[in-house]
């Protein structure tokens, strides 16, 4: 982002503002990445109130930090204390959660603390999920959607570089025919030099052969002058 650029954060992948509060925002060390926690019910797909969330300033998605390995979003609210821990480059982020579906075997019924590794993310979140109930399918449909509205985004990315290709190549080619025109036009004009050279020339020889016959004439006539007096 450049300096004194004012960018609302708290949005889906799509652009669409959040329907509720959002606190506790870390940014990378690099101001890639942005991790918050919101009430939101809307910037995920299936995915309810109070969940840790990380935006990709670069590329706008958004992707869930409190969920399980399958994917499922926590299933109470989560929390990230004072403030997000978040690595320097965005790829690991701290939180803590009363929810016990995050990793099996979680029955302690207390807040725990996870570490999740966004670089993990990705189609390896569906694998695992079993569609048996209203949860499991509202889980798998939310990533299906995040990821969805991400290839879009990079599609609309790469649209628009090839654009900028086309683009770039069309100047390329117009600045090429202007280039060729360009060196004709002197070519041109080196050719009509020459010939105005060579004419000059010309122009001077037959002048001085003029003036040097008119020179003999005169040289002749006194001659003769002389010779009748």
């Amino acid at each position: 982002m450049s300096s004194g650029t004012l960018t609302l954060v708290t949005t889906t992948s799509s652009g669409t503002e959040a329907n509720g509060s959002s606190y506790d925002p870390t940014l990378s060390a690099d101001g890639r990445y942005i991790a918050f926690r919101s009430n939101a019910t809307n910037l995920i797909s299936g995915v309810g109130a109070s969940q840790i969330y990380r935006k990709d300033l670069q590329s706008g998605v958004i992707e869930l930090v409190s969920r399980s390995t399958s994917g499922a979003p926590s299933a109470s609210d989560s929390y990230v204390g004072d403030k997000i821990k978040m690595t320097s480059d965005g790829r690991k982020i701290l939180f803590h959660t009363v929810g016990s579906n995050i990793v099996s075997g979680d029955s302690n019924g207390y807040e725990d603390v996870f570490l999740r590794d966004m670089s993990k993310a990705g189609i390896q979140q569906l694998a695992g999920i079993v569609v048996t109930d209203i949860g499991n399918a509202r889980a798998s449909s939310g990533i299906v959607n995040q990821y969805r509205e991400e290839l879009l985004l990079h599609r609309s990315s790469l649209g628009a570089a090839n654009s900028r290709i086309g683009s770039f190549l069309a100047t390329i080619s117009a600045t090429k025919v202007n280039y060729q025109e360009a060196e004709a036009r002197i070519l041109d004009v080196d050719v009509a030099q020459e010939v105005a050279s060579a004419t000059a020339a010309k122009i001077r020889q037959d002048i001085g052969a003029a003036l040097l016959s008119q020179a003999s004439g005169i040289s002749n006539l006194a001659l003769r002058l002389i010779s009748v007096g």
